[in-house]
């Protein structure tokens, strides 16, 4: 990963800021999959635009994708509050960074 500088209109920063707080995601994360996004996209995706029934069928996917992530959000909530009663361990607080990431990518997979 390369470090890089950008600068935003103020409107586009508070946008940001406002999506990061309620996400839990950071500007960099959220910068970094709008590029994804819109540079990186599949060509495969792209083809869908034109294709109702493949569309359909995407975004099906998805929402089940979305359904199963929100249905797992309480177990990842229940894990990271019972490894805080250990959380002068070294280890337990290496699993619960760990988590935290996983947790945040799964996000990402929302937006």
């Amino acid at each position: 990963m390369r470090r890089t500088q950008l600068y935003l209109e103020e409107d586009v920063y508070d946008a940001l800021r406002i999506r990061s707080r309620q996400s839990g995601l950071t500007i960099s994360e959220l910068v970094r999959s709008a590029v994804r996004d819109r540079y990186l996209g599949s060509d495969i995706l792209k083809a869908m635009d034109n294709d109702a029934d493949a569309k359909k069928a995407f975004q099906d996917f998805v929402t089940n994708v979305k359904q199963k992530l929100d249905d797992a959000k309480p177990i990842f909530e229940k894990l990271n509050r019972q490894l805080t009663v250990y959380s002068t361990s070294a280890d337990i607080k290496r699993v619960r960074d760990r988590l935290a990431a996983v947790s945040n990518r799964l996000q990402l997979l929302t937006l």
